[in-house]
């Protein structure tokens, strides 16, 4: 069975999901640079307290 013919037999709401999941990636992937920043910084807020 090809990727092509698992995906064709997917429900519609299955493949919505995979769209979302895909778009989702690349959005994350394009502020990739913003989100560690703010990851970082507030991890420092809350392990580097003294």
């Amino acid at each position: 069975m090809s990727l092509k013919e698992k995906y064709q037999a997917l429900t519609p709401t299955e493949k919505s999901f995979i769209w979302i999941i895909v778009v989702l990636a690349i959005l994350v992937a394009l502020r990739w640079e913003y989100i560690s920043e703010r990851v970082i910084a507030g991890f420092n807020f809350f392990f580097n307290r003294k």
